[in-house]
């Protein structure tokens, strides 16, 4: 079942064209069960731009003409050489309904299969100033500039804090690394999205390094295993001002029906505020009623209370209300139970 997941906590993966060709057509295990696993969590919204759409047209388009002339001539060679559109008697033009139709039927698979969004990043004048210095200021080509900041710079006036973009092109990867682009983005007020190059992803909190373009290097557990942490790791990163820290687990009697976590370093907690909890495995998200009170092994009299270097041990108790407003117990005993086990994140509700 489905459940709500507000924006804040919602991660943007934006697909470069080489990615959204490879899914197309199958080339890699992992990347599918990669995209698979996006499609089927509440915390990942797909999205590419109209540019790259164009892209992926034009690349369709000249794979499902080749086909063609290798079916009506059967020279492979002959189709090695991009975008020639009459290749040993075989016309473009002869064949373009055909084309048409299977590239069409390709885009609407995208929407239809792998809910990815690209209505939402569309091509406007303000992408024209920062995608002319960012191609005049780097080695990145004019292409790959304007996949970065159609990214991050969706429509005018709308800019977006926290992107991933995937790719599998390593020259792209490359020449954002040889220069600092960030002081570019930064001249247009945009942030840098952060580059998921497939063949070497890495997650703080997960041990391995994971290769999306070698399909039977990794079981389907381990690659939605990564992701489950990169998306927490994302999600931390985006609302770092209001995150208070990981659920830990208390099995004496004297804490039933108390949540527990511990205040990460060098923040500072408050009472009278709504928390937030977040599951570790993505599977539930709850946000709490007012808490006018925590304690710290004791009730805690003076707040705020800040925590220097030490995590303290942190606990409150939730509650509902009845129909008439007044405080009950907290009902259901699976959702405490959930959020009474080691590593959900405890963000602050700054809605209420």
């Amino acid at each position: 079942m489905p459940i709500y997941v507000d924006d804040k906590f919602r991660i943007n993966i934006f697909l470069d064209t080489n990615i959204l060709i490879d899914v197309l057509d199958g080339t890699f295990d992992n990347l599918n069960h990669s995209i698979d696993f996006f499609v089927s969590s509440d915390f990942v919204t797909l999205k590419s731009s109209h540019y790259v759409m164009f892209e992926m047209v034009e690349n369709r388009k000249w794979n499902h003409f080749a086909k063609e002339v290798v079916k009506h001539t059967g020279l492979i060679d002959s189709v090695r050489k991009k975008y020639n559109w009459r290749i040993n008697g075989v016309k473009y033009a002869d064949h373009k309904e055909n084309v048409q139709q299977k590239v069409l039927e390709e885009k609407e698979r995208i929407v239809r299969d792998f809910t990815i969004v690209w209505e939402e990043n569309v091509l406007h004048h303000e992408l024209l100033a920062p995608t002319l210095d960012l191609c005049l200021e780097s080695t990145i080509s004019r292409e790959d500039s304007l996949v970065l900041l159609s990214c991050v710079f969706p429509k005018e006036k709308q800019k977006e804090e926290q992107v991933l973009l995937m790719s599998r092109d390593k020259e792209f990867n490359k020449s954002c690394n040889e220069v600092d682009i960030r002081s570019i983005f930064s001249k247009h007020d945009l942030y840098v999205p952060e580059m998921i190059r497939t063949g070497c992803l890495f997650c703080n909190k997960h041990p391995k390094q994971i290769n999306l373009n070698a399909s039977h290097q990794h079981t389907k557990d381990e690659i939605e295993q990564f992701w489950k942490q990169k998306i927490i790791e994302t999600i931390v990163n985006k609302n770092k001002d209001s995150f208070l820290g990981y659920t830990y687990s208390f099995k004496p009697a004297a804490g039933e029906g108390c949540i527990f976590f511990k205040l990460r370093k060098k923040s500072s907690l408050n009472n009278n505020i709504g928390l937030t909890i977040i599951g570790k495995d993505l599977d539930f998200v709850y946000s709490t009623h007012i808490i006018s009170g925590f304690w710290s092994n004791q009730k805690i009299d003076n707040y705020p209370l800040v925590d220097d270097n030490n995590e303290l041990p942190i606990s409150f108790r939730p509650y509902e209300r009845n129909d008439k407003g007044n405080v009950i117990e907290f009902q259901d005993s699976d959702l405490l139970s959930k959020m009474r086990e080691k590593g959900n994140l405890v963000f602050i509700n700054e809605d209420i």
